[in-house]
């Protein structure tokens, strides 16, 4: 059966889901400043690429494809990280058990919600983000398109002045949207064959580019609602996804970078648990604060390494003997 994936698509992923797993390693203000100023907007944006709706396909069909991808896979690596977290890391918790069991139907990704396992906010929110794209791409109602936009636009302004989160993190919805929508627009350009050297050229101005524009605000969080100035969050996120995906392009074909891709779910699901784990061990061993190996980046690369290939057979071992956790029923994987 010919896969109609894209490669390229599948490699910006597999760097994007890197870039995470680093992200959450490194301390250096500079690194962290750059990487989180596109990191999650990209998946955002290659959700939007990716985006397919069959006209045939009514909203609710459409939701309940899109519940059994996400957020299955959601409930289930919850629920695993948060007993995992119970058993293997008691001293740290709040003596309060049951409020991260409240925390996983939230969906909220804060220390108070799902210090377990925060990075898996993304998938609630994602998942908003997809339906409510599909009113807004989909049906002759401009009257809902119109309210949509209106309620999404009150959220935006409002969740900045509001000291509560929203549950599945709804509040960062109207930005992912604009992320989702320019990756859904972007399949429709006609690309452009330049040569090798205006390609390098291009590559350069665009890494210049987005690390100087991201030094230029403050070190921003989509997931705290922390955006900085929002101009320069945007031209950054933009110009960030950009690199990346023009990166992907031209390495063209990676066997690595690609099935991380293809299982940068996983690798999303499964990083945060594992590197708060070795956090623990690599004082124990190396006798060194785990700050100090944080703050340098080479060493933060071996330790993103690291993780990546601690997690490689639980990726072999969930598709092929728990495929159920990711929302599919057999070995042939489809995300």
């Amino acid at each position: 059966m010919k896969s109609n994936r894209i490669s390229y698509i599948d490699i910006a992923k597999g760097l994007g889901i890197i870039l995470v797993v680093l992200g959450h390693v490194n301390n250096d203000q500079y690194a962290i400043k750059w990487i989180y100023s596109f990191h999650m907007p990209l998946f955002f944006y290659l959700s939007g690429y990716t985006f397919f709706s069959d006209k045939n396909e009514n909203l609710q069909q459409f939701i309940r494809k899109k519940f059994r991808n996400i957020m299955i896979p959601y409930f289930s690596f919850a629920l695993i990280s948060y007993f995992f977290w119970l058993f293997s890391e008691i001293n740290n918790k709040d003596s309060v058990l049951y409020k991260p069991l409240i925390g996983i139907i939230y969906g909220v990704g804060t220390i108070e919600w799902m210090g377990f396992n925060l990075v898996l906010w993304f998938l609630p929110c994602l998942f908003i983000t997809l339906s409510i794209f599909k009113v807004l791409s989909d049906g002759d109602s401009r009257t809902y398109k119109v309210i949509l936009i209106l309620v999404c636009l009150f959220i935006l302004f409002a969740s900045r002045r509001l000291n509560i989160r929203l549950p599945w993190s709804i509040d960062i919805v109207p930005v992912g949207l604009c992320f989702l929508a320019a990756g859904y627009c972007a399949r429709f350009v006609k690309r452009s064959n330049k040569s090798k050297h205006w390609k390098n050229l291009f590559l350069l101005l665009t890494l210049i580019s987005s690390i100087g524009i991201s030094m230029l605000n403050v070190r921003v969080d989509m997931n705290s609602l922390i955006y900085g100035k929002f101009y320069l969050f945007f031209l950054a996120a933009y110009t960030g996804i950009l690199l990346i995906i023009s990166i992907s392009k031209i390495i063209i074909s990676n066997r690595v970078f690609e099935f991380l891709g293809k299982n940068s779910l996983i690798i999303m699901c499964t990083h945060d648990p594992i590197k708060r784990i070795l956090f623990k061990l690599i004082p124990i061993f190396l006798d060194v604060n785990i700050s100090v190996i944080r703050q340098s980046i080479v060493k933060s690369i071996i330790i993103t390494i690291i993780i990546i290939l601690i997690i490689t057979p639980i990726i072999h071992i969930v598709n092929k003997y728990f495929p159920v956790l990711l929302g599919n029923k057999n070995d042939n994987i489809k995300r």
